[in-house]
């Protein structure tokens, strides 16, 4: 109660301030105090926790295969109609479980832990057979899952388990290590969905998923990524990183640059060729052909009841207003405009703004000090290629075409669904389901809105597009009975700050955080009420929605979307 009036009176005070010029600074100083007060009361409030036994963690609630009841897992194909899922006998499925696993993002050998830069470097020979389980520990692992009650995984892999050496070749004992653990699945009665999975497109762009030689073959020189600032790595900037640095990647020239190629390249990137193919055909060539390959290796496993198309892609500069502009919306991490973001790449040095945590400025930070660039030669350089900018005679960058992402090939303004995405989603489906006929194909994107300098995370993934005020619905142009909508959902704040605060959310249909652990419960049932609305415009008919990935501070136990 008492944080709630001081956090009321400091909202009004910041109001008068606004409104008058007497006593202005002293206003606003006295409110931010009254506030800070009001968020230290709420502060004070804490989580139960339950003391246990530590020898005890990861041991709880294991039992064998006989403990629970025999039932089977659920077979395949399913249909998606009336907004749910059927089997084959027509009868609704509800798939409840779990994600398999984070750890499956980086390799066994070497180890891939993102704090080792010893080996970073080395992305042939690599293997991720191991992940997420040795295959001896797969019926302990999967016995007290199942024992939980779960009977459904989101099966993550990566695009560089399947492809790393370089295109083409496939890692042949990787794909016979997940057809294994999927049978260990079904006979612990789990059906799984396979999720391709990304983070800011690859290790060596601060995050997992495509291989090495994607970068190198449109030009890159991953040794010098982290150093130009064109990606933030964590195993080369050390042990102590700013909080949620991580996401930022996807306003770097690196991530964004990779993105714009994968799904818009025919339209941003004429001119660039890798092989002699245009670099879009390449890049998703080469992906869908590698998911295509395990879909081909486990096509007979009736437990396999989809694929994920790809996790949390991005829209890169597709869209772009203004290069001038920042790719995030609000202050987080090294802040930087797309351009600023080029001209380091491409070997020179500038001063940027750094914000350790949200909004928070901390200091100016010369980043690139030693001219380091991200290509591999000045040739090599994709968006002075393409006349988006120069150096002038002087020396000095100079923007020519601010708005150059800003139009589609017909020359208007950007969709990226209906642009981009959905011809991408067409060409997944049609590639899986000539060597695995009938599963489902689960879209995505992941709106990753910021707005008011506060995040509002809507992911049905489908892409990240921060400069978009509004989630998107589910395409209506995307139809079929094997189709469904995978969208995630994280609170804003509990994403950002990194602890739990049950009492604080970001109310979406607002725009503005609530207080109050009733208020925050509630808007945290009505933002995933949202979440399962978005499937009602997939196919004009609506299709079922599948949450893959959800984050909050607390949820309310008996919600009718939880």
């Amino acid at each position: 109660m008492v944080g709630s009036v001081l956090v009321t009176l400091g909202v009004l005070l910041l109001s008068v301030a606004i409104c008058t010029r007497k006593f202005r600074t002293l206003i606003i100083v006295f409110a931010v105090l009254v506030t800070g007060f009001g968020i230290s009361a709420f502060e004070m409030l804490k989580l139960p926790l339950v003391a246990q036994d530590a020898s005890l963690y990861g041991k709880l609630a294991i039992h064998s295969i006989q403990d629970y009841p025999n039932l089977p897992a659920v077979d395949g194909p399913l249909v998606t109609e009336e907004g749910f899922f059927k089997d084959q006998q027509g009868r609704v499925v509800f798939l409840r479980g779990v994600n398999l696993g984070g750890d499956t993002k980086v390799p066994t050998v070497p180890d891939g832990a993102t704090w080792r830069r010893e080996h970073f470097y080395d992305t042939k020979g690599v293997s991720f057979v191991g992940r997420p389980f040795a295959l001896e520990k797969a019926d302990e692992h999967l016995g007290r899952l199942r024992s939980w009650g779960f009977t459904f995984l989101r099966f993550l892999i990566t695009w560089e388990a399947i492809e790393h050496d370089g295109p083409g070749i496939y890692d042949e004992e990787y794909l016979a290590y997940v057809l294994q653990v999927i049978r260990k699945c079904r006979v612990h009665g789990i059906s799984v969905f396979i999720d391709p999975h990304q983070d800011v497109w690859s290790r060596w762009t601060g995050g997992d998923g495509a291989p090495a030689w994607t970068l190198e073959k449109v030009g890159f020189e991953i040794k010098n990524l982290h150093k130009s600032a064109a990606a933030f790595s964590h195993q080369e900037h050390g042990l102590k990183i700013p909080q949620m640095i991580w996401p930022t990647n996807y306003n770097r020239l690196a991530a964004a640059t990779m993105f714009t190629l994968f799904f818009a390249g025919n339209t941003y990137a004429r001119n660039t060729k890798i092989d002699g193919v245009p670099v879009q055909e390449y890049l998703q060539g080469h992906y869908i052909r590698a998911v295509q390959k395990l879909a081909d290796i486990v096509r007979d496993e009736p437990n396999v009841l989809g694929y994920d198309t790809l996790n949390e892609p991005s829209t890169g500069y597709a869209g772009v207003q203004d290069l001038n502009s920042a790719l995030f919306a609000a202050p987080l991490g090294w802040f930087m405009s797309g351009f600023q973001g080029m001209v380091l790449g491409a070997g020179r040095s500038l001063q940027i703004p750094l914000f350790e945590k949200p909004l928070i400025f901390t200091r100016l930070d010369k980043l690139n000090p030693n001219g380091v660039s991200a290509w591999k030669s000045e040739k090599h350089d994709i968006w002075r290629n393409e006349g988006v900018w120069k150096f002038d005679e002087n020396g000095k960058p100079a923007l020519l075409r601010p708005n150059y992402f800003s139009k589609n090939s017909n020359g208007d303004r950007v969709h990226f669904m209906n642009d981009f995405m959905v011809p991408f989603f067409r060409r997944f489906e049609s590639a899986i389901h000539k060597v695995h006929p009938g599963v489902t194909i689960f879209g995505k994107l992941w709106l990753f809105y910021l707005k008011n300098y506060l995040f509002k995370v809507k992911k049905a993934e489908p892409y990240i597009d921060p400069n978009n005020p509004k989630h998107a619905p589910a395409p209506s142009i995307l139809t079929g009975e094997h189709f469904a909508w995978a969208p995630h959902y994280y609170d804003a704040f509990t994403l950002l700050l990194k602890k739990a605060r049950p009492w604080l959310a970001l109310d979406i249909d607002l725009e503005l955080p609530v207080f109050t652990r009733q208020l925050a419960q509630n808007a945290i049932t009505q933002n995933l009420g949202h979440v399962r609305d978005m499937g009602k415009t997939l196919g004009n008919t609506g299709k079922p929605v599948l949450v893959g990935e959800i984050g909050t501070s607390d949820l309310l136990l008996g919600s009718p979307f939880v």
